[in-house]
């Protein structure tokens, strides 16, 4: 069956075809990192080692996370207000920051203004892909950074 397994930092989403039965300790042995775990989207814990792909519900064309971090320490920068800092999993989908970020527990922008955002990689002009995973932007310390910034920087 087809996968598509996002890695660590400055690695490309990979397409891949793995058997149902394989172990996830395999598929991240042959397509993620040393010592990693395979995390389905949004998943508040990695899927057991043992476990095969069928038997965690992994099914063909989903999108998993492979990598080492545990937990990823992100934080957002926003006009001249303080960084806010968030915890998540790894394979945390880059809009649910976002929808942190310009929420009650971020900045909490009006309602009419959280659709003109977007998160940036941090220090750069770089929009962060919305379908990425955090952890496809975290260092070594499974820290990730972004800026929340206008979209019309990205749209004109």
């Amino acid at each position: 069956m087809e996968l598509f397994i996002h890695t660590g930092k400055d690695e490309p989403l990979k397409r891949v075809d793995v058997d149902p039965q394989a172990r996830a300790r395999d598929v991240v042995a042959e397509h993620g990192v040393a010592e990693g775990s395979l995390w389905r989207e949004g998943a508040e814990a990695p899927v057991a080692e043992d476990a095969t792909l069928a038997g965690a519900s992994i099914g063909a064309g989903e999108r998993v996370y492979a990598g080492r971090c545990k937990r990823v320490q992100v934080t957002v920068h926003f006009s001249d207000q303080e960084p806010k800092t968030h915890e998540v999993p790894p394979a945390t989908a880059v809009a649910s920051v976002l929808e942190w970020a310009v929420g009650p527990q971020g900045f909490d922008l009006p309602i009419a203004e959280r659709v003109k955002h977007t998160l940036a990689i941090c220090n750069t002009d770089d929009q962060a892909d919305r379908t990425a995973h955090v952890g496809e932007f975290a260092d070594d310390a499974c820290e990730a950074c972004f800026d929340l910034v206008p979209k019309e920087k990205f749209e004109g």
